[in-house]
């Protein structure tokens, strides 16, 4: 085993398009949506493009409940920009069981109105 920092850390060798943070070509600059199209279509040019998402609903909802959507629709996007077709599925997982109330949920729910 190397001291070398650059050597990879486990048994695959990596290649140099494998890695997300290294831009390719002269381009200094890359939205992330759009290296991501490009990964895509270079392993798998002729497949037809789904991608899919999903959340589960229960608890508060807060902002991260639509990384989900908004990260599959801009890859969806820059695949679209190049002529591709795809097609996004987004899931809402309503059978996740509810393990308990969120603390924000009014007590008044269990109060007799009679």
């Amino acid at each position: 085993m190397s001291d070398d920092a650059t050597e990879p850390t486990d048994a695959r060798q990596m290649h140099d398009d494998d890695d997300p943070y290294v831009l390719q070509g002269p381009q200094p600059h890359a939205f992330w949506a759009e290296s991501v199209a490009e990964r895509i279509l270079d392993r798998n040019p002729d497949d037809p493009i789904v991608i899919k998402g999903g959340i589960s609903p229960s608890g508060v909802p807060h902002l991260g409940n639509m990384n989900e959507i908004v990260r599959g629709y801009f890859v969806a996007e820059a695949l679209r920009k190049r002529g591709r077709e795809v097609r996004q599925v987004f899931t809402a997982d309503d059978r996740d069981p509810l393990r308990k109330l969120p603390e924000s949920w009014p007590t008044w729910t269990a109060t007799s109105w009679s």
